[in-house]
């Protein structure tokens, strides 16, 4: 038999762990906050993965005019109507970039604008500018654009209001 202290002790114990009431509450709700957040998740991928694809074209191109002021080798980037786009020094190809190898590929698309018609090879010379000067838009998913004019002083300019 157990004494009153003992007694006294034993209702003092709460009960620890979750019923099994308050854990499938749980879980319904996280399943009907997935299932909200799902589509908009998705978009966002989409979305990151399409400025990622613009922000490499700047680097690349922002190296190679670099190194083109530090070598005087011929240097050229092109860029191909299926948003592709290659280095080239002397002629050789040093490097590529292809949306094939990414998951992204049906869901940008690049267009030439201002007389300018893809594909586009742009040449560095040793002081740091290219030509030709040209305008195109990378067009990703969910309507985002990203208008890029290459100026002859070698900048790479992404206008106001791109997505």
């Amino acid at each position: 038999m157990l004494g009153a202290q003992q007694v006294r002790e034993l209702q003092l114990i709460k009960p620890r762990g979750f019923t099994l009431i308050e854990l499938m509450v749980t879980i319904s709700l996280v399943g009907i906050l997935m299932a909200v957040v799902a589509p908009y998740l998705g978009n966002a991928i989409s979305n990151a993965r399409a400025r990622n694809v613009v922000s490499k074209f700047r680097q690349d191109f922002a190296t190679l005019r670099n190194q083109a002021v530090s070598s005087p080798k011929l240097i050229t980037l092109t860029l191909n109507s299926d948003c592709s786009w290659s280095a080239s020094v002397d002629n050789a190809i040093v490097s590529a970039y292809s949306l094939a190898s990414t998951d992204i590929a049906s869901n940008i698309s690049c267009s030439a604008t201002n007389n300018s018609a893809l594909p586009l090879v742009f040449s560095f010379t040793n002081q740091g500018f290219v030509s030709p000067t040209a305008s195109f838009v990378f067009n990703g998913p969910n309507s985002q654009s990203w208008p890029i004019q290459i100026l002859s002083s070698g900048t790479v300019v992404i206008s106001k209001g791109a997505s």
